[in-house]
């Protein structure tokens, strides 16, 4: 062999081979991979000799090589820098943008950030891709103007993979004492992973548009923050179970900090998500590319996305393999704003989640929604939703089956799905005892359009609900609306020292003689109205079996803070039977019902109701006496309706 020869092959071998220091690891192991709760983890060291190239991402149930990568499912593509966190930036000036934790992803639990110069992709298993068998995987490399290369080393395979619900990765950083950084990777066959890429939305992150490294990006990774208890909150040892309130922020321009230790002193745990793009806690189309700009179009889907993620980490919370562990019956959700129109949502859709729920002055009916702020939020919305006059349908989801009784509505118009005036009249299903208030003087989430109307089906709806109107601007109401059993306790701490629970019946309450129509007044409505529940038990708790109702109520005076009863005045209302757990109620049954002084049983009032079509039973017009009336609801078997009805 002669020293030309020698010369020339040894020139074809640097040219056209690998380079082993570019690839940062040897060849036959480029590519890792590592499978954790339903979720496959791919990185691989991106090419330094190229620059704005792509990798396409595959999977087979055989080892793949240049033979069979026709055959093997292509899963997606992703330019160069996809292991940077995009969507756990915030805006930090008019165009800057800083980490609000990490400028990369992390992948394991307590583990550092992804060096620069990784690639990543993260593959949620659906069952048919995991009963095919074992996952082998490969990551090819689409070069400037070239064509696709499966290079040596970016092949991997077998993982023994499998479809559990994906756990949330637990990172090492803690900004503050006792606040857990997590992070979730969302599943790829239907999220839209263009909405928090960079894209005109969010002024592309400060990045430039026409860098394709940043056009052609896809974010589906999002950080969140549990917050544990200071142990001086507790007033005991800290007991296994704590609940939990899920605090949800106001619309902020995508300029969420990091936590801030802000938390209030009690002992509970909190929930602190992020909705980065400001999709009002519920989501975006599915099909859009938020890239291109512009609104979702005819065509597409609505999917609720954020009330996803949401569910997502509270289900996650209440599993056996995280501790600690929430308290599933004491699940509380609290907002202000747009904050506010998301715990809103949340309680009118998901009673069999929370407790109870507050909202400081939400959104009712976005389509109403014209702001005096001097922001237009209808067209802030209509970004994430499209125009109002599409009325594109929606599609809900959530884990653990909380959305089963919400499929009937697949389909609904997005527009109509976010009238919440209009939806509580529709569906005439349960929702979570909840306190709202508005300002009359809000300029941002107007009175006018969106509390004055609100109150007046509230008042109609024969739900656990309460009411406080103030002559205040668009600040935050806190906790004023809550009705008298949800309020704070002598401690200051709300929903009756965090001991409302989900599984226990409550009354709804309509058309009480004492409040008034809506209007630029100051006032709270059902605030006099106190029932007996087990976390205030002053008359024990509900009765709620399988032939009989009954709760004990009385009126105190709305104007003061845990109003004893006696504080009130006689009053006469409405009152549904909510959040049953036992109780039959059966579309076109006859009930009997008797009202009784409580202390003597001296019989008040008396009479027949019947159940509606939907299997809702009111009872009207019962009067409630400031030392306490007791109501009783039965079942009576038809045979016996002739009879004398003397109740046991």
């Amino acid at each position: 062999m002669n020293a030309r020869f020698v010369f020339i092959f040894c020139l074809w071998i640097a040219i056209c081979l690998p380079n082993p220091k570019a690839i940062g690891a040897p060849l036959h192991s480029a590519l890792q991979a590592f499978h954790r709760s339903g979720q496959t983890f791919l990185t691989w060291p991106e090419r330094s000799e190229w620059n704005g190239e792509r990798y396409r991402i595959y999977r087979h149930t055989q080892p793949i090589d240049t033979s069979n990568l026709s055959e093997a499912q292509f899963l997606l593509e992703v330019p160069e820098e996809s292991s940077r966190f995009y969507a756990n930036l915030y805006r930090n000036g008019p165009n800057t943008w800083l980490p609000r934790y990490f400028e990369r992803l992390v992948i394991q639990d307590d583990a550092p950030p992804l060096p620069a110069g990784t690639g990543l992709a993260v593959w949620t298993l659906a069952s048919a891709e995991s009963n095919a068998g074992p996952g082998y995987y490969a990551v090819t490399t689409l070069p400037p103007g070239s064509s696709e290369i499966l290079l040596p080393g970016y092949t991997i395979g077998p993982l023994q993979e499998t479809t559990t619900d994906p756990l949330p990765i637990h990172t090492a950083l803690h900004p503050t004492p006792r606040a857990h950084v997590y992070i979730q990777y969302m599943d790829l066959h239907q999220w839209n992973a263009s909405f928090n890429a960079p894209n005109p939305a969010n002024n592309w992150y400060g990045l430039s548009p026409t860098d394709p490294n940043t056009s052609h990006q896809l974010q589906y990774a999002y950080d969140y923050v549990f917050v544990t208890p200071d142990p001086a909150n507790c007033s005991s040892a800290m007991p296994r179970r704590l609940p939990l309130i899920v605090i949800l922020h106001g619309w902020g321009n995508n300029a969420y900090e990091p936590y801030d230790d802000w938390a209030p002193p009690y002992c509970a745990y909190f929930l602190y998500p992020v909705d980065q793009g400001e999709t009002w806690w519920f989501g975006f189309a599915q099909h859009h590319d938020y890239r291109q700009g512009g609104q979702p179009q005819v065509g597409d889907l609505i999917l609720n996305y954020t009330e996803q993620r949401i569910l997502r980490m509270i289900y996650d919370l209440q599993r056996p393999s995280l501790d600690p562990a929430i308290d599933p019956e004491r699940i509380y959700v609290y907002g202000h704003s747009m904050g506010g129109s998301g715990s809103l949502a949340l309680a009118l859709r998901y009673p069999n989640v929370f407790a109870a729920a507050c909202a400081s002055q939400p959104v009712t009916n976005y389509r109403t929604l014209q702001s005096g702020g001097g922001y237009d939020l209808r067209a802030d919305a209509a970004l994430k939703w499209g125009d109002p006059a599409l009325n594109l349908p929606i599609q809900i989801q959530a884990p653990n089956h909380w959305a089963d009784a919400l499929q009937a509505y697949q389909g609904t118009g997005i527009w109509d799905w976010q009238n919440h005036q209009a939806m509580i009249q529709i569906r005439n299903a349960d929702f979570v005892p909840i306190g709202v208030a508005h300002g009359t003087n809000d300029l941002v989430i107007p009175w006018q359009t969106q509390g004055q109307p609100f109150y007046t089906l509230l008042n109609l709806s024969g739900q656990p609900w309460g009411g406080g109107i103030t002559d205040d601007e668009h600040h935050n109401e806190a906790f004023i609306g809550l009705p008298p059993n949800l309020q704070e306790d002598p401690s200051h701490v709300p929903f009756a020292g965090l001991n409302v629970i989900r599984s226990e019946t409550v009354p709804g309450f309509s058309q009480s003689s004492l409040n008034p129509a809506p209007q630029v007044i100051l006032y709270r409505y059902n605030a006099s109205l106190r029932w007996s529940a087990s976390w205030d038990a002053w008359d024990g708790p509900p009765l709620d079996e399988s032939d009989r109702w009954q709760i004990s109520l009385c009126a105190v005076n709305p104007t003061l803070l845990n109003a004893p009863c006696g504080s009130g005045t006689l009053q006469t209302v409405n009152i549904t039977p909510r959040r049953v757990q036992h109780f039959t109620i059966q579309p076109g049954k006859f009930y009997y019902w008797q009202a009784k002084r409580i202390g003597d049983d001296a019989l008040l009032s008396s009479g027949w109701a019947l159940a509606d079509a939907n299997g809702v039973l009111t009872i009207t017009d019962v009067p409630i006496l400031p030392t306490g009336t007791r109501l009783t609801i039965l079942l009576v078997p038809i045979k016996q309706l002739s009879l004398p009805m003397v109740l046991r």
